[in-house]
C-alpha cells in the first residue's frame, strides 16, 4: 500500500516522526515522505523510505510569484502517483494544503481536538483523535497506526544507525531560537574546561550567525573545536562519532539521541515528558527555575552517572 507522508518540519519534529516511518515500513507499507527541503537529508537516513520529496515553502514563501513555476513542479510531482492514503502527520493548515495536491482518495490526519491547527481537520477525509499529553513520538506512532489500521510493538525504534566509530569526545549544542532555552554561555566555558581537563576533544557546532557568534565565545581560547557549518548527514557523523552529546532542547540533540549515541538534554520551560530527549542512550536534566540552575557540575554529574567517559 502506498503511503504519501507530509510531515515537513521543524527538525526535531521529523526526527520524532522517525520511529512512525519504521513502524509503518515494517508493516509492509511503501512510504513517500513531503518534508521541507533543509530537513530532507533526516528523511533520506531511514534506509525504508522509498521517496524523499523536498518542499522549500520556508523559501518559497518569501517570493510567492518567483516560486511559481517551483510550486508547479512540485504540485505535479505529487499528483504524478497514486496513493492509497495521504497522511498527514504536521496537523497544519499548510501541510493540508499540500494534501490537497497529491493523488489520493482518502486523506488522514489528527482529529478537531488533536490538531496544533483545529480547523485543518476539515480538509480531512478521516479524522483521528490522539491525545494530547504523549510524547511527540508516541503521538505519531499512535496516528500512524491507527491510519495504517497495523498495531505496533515494543520501544520505539527510529530505523537510522550510527555512521562512525565512537571517539573521545563532546558535541555541544548550544544553538536555540528560544531564548527560555538557552544555557548562559559561561555554564557552557565552564564545562568545556572540565571536559579538557578530563582529557576530551570538545566541539562546537552553530547553525547561523547568531549561534556562531556563541560558539565562538564558548570555544574562545579553550582549545575547543568550533567547527564550520556542515549539513545534517555531516553532524549526524559528527554526532555518533561523539562518547556524549550535551545539548538544550533543539532538533540535533534529538538526532544524536535517535543515532543511539549518549546523549544528555537540558530542559527549562519545555516538557521533558512530551518532547524529551528519547532513545536507547538518552537523558534529561529539567530544572523548574529555569536553564541558569542547571549548573555545570550537575551536568558533569550526570554525565558520570551515565558511565560513558572510560577512557580509551
Amino acid at each position: 500500500m502506498r503511503v504519501l507522508l507530509i510531515k515537513t518540519s521543524s527538525l526535531g519534529d521529523v526526527v520524532h516522526a522517525l520511529p512512525a516511518v519504521n513502524d509503518a515500513v515494517e508493516a509492509g507499507f511503501e512510504i513517500d515522505w513531503v518534508v521541507e527541503e533543509a530537513f530532507s537529508e533526516i528523511a533520506e537516513l531511514h534506509s525504508g523510505v522509498s521517496k524523499v520529496i523536498p518542499i522549500a515553502w520556508r523559501r518559497w514563501r518569501k517570493s510567492l510569484f518567483a516560486s511559481l513555476n517551483e510550486l508547479k513542479e512540485f504540485k505535479g510531482e505529487l499528483s504524478s502517483k497514486y496513493y492509497d492514503i495521504c497522511l498527514d502527520s504536521q496537523g497544519l493548515i499548510k501541510s493540508a494544503v499540500w494534501g490537497l495536491m497529491s493523488n489520493s482518495d482518502s486523506r488522514v490526519g489528527f482529529d478537531y481536538r488533536s490538531a496544533r491547527e483545529p480547523l485543518v481537520s476539515l480538509l480531512y477525509h478521516r479524522k483521528i483523535p490522539i491525545p494530547k499529553d504523549l510524547h511527540a513520538i508516541d503521538r505519531q506512532r499512535e496516528l500512524f497506526s491507527q491510519a495504517l489500521n497495523y498495531r505496533f510493538r515494543g520501544e520505539s525504534d527510529p530505523g537510522i544507525k550510527k555512521s562512525g566509530q565512537a571517539k573521545r569526545q563532546i558535541f555541544l549544542l548550544h544553538g536555540t531560537t528560544w531564548e527560555s532555552k538557552r544555557w548562559p554561555l559561561d555554564h557552557w566555558r565552564t564545562l568545556v574546561k572540565k571536559a579538557k581537563t578530563e582529557g576530551l576533544d570538545v566541539l562546537v557546532s552553530w547553525g547561523n550567525e547568531f549561534e556562531q557568534v556563541d560558539a565562538e565565545k564558548i570555544v574562545e581560547g579553550s582549545g575547543a573545536t568550533l567547527l564550520p557549518k556542515m549539513a545534517l548527514k555531516q553532524l549526524a557523523v559528527k554526532l555518533s562519532e561523539s562518547q556524549i552529546v550535551v545539548g538544550v532542547d533543539t532538533g540535533l540533540v534529538h538526532l544524536s539521541a535517535a543515532l543511539g549515541v549518549p546523549t544528555l538534554g537540558l530542559y527549562g520551560p519545555t516538557s521533558v515528558e512530551l518532547t524529551g530527549c528519547r532513545g536507547p542512550r538518552a537523558d534529561n536534566l529539567k530544572s523548574i527555575s529555569g536553564m541558569e540552575a542547571i549548573s555545570p557540575e550537575m551536568v558533569w554529574s550526570r554525565i558520570q552517572r551515565l558511565g560513558v567517559l572510560a577512557s580509551s
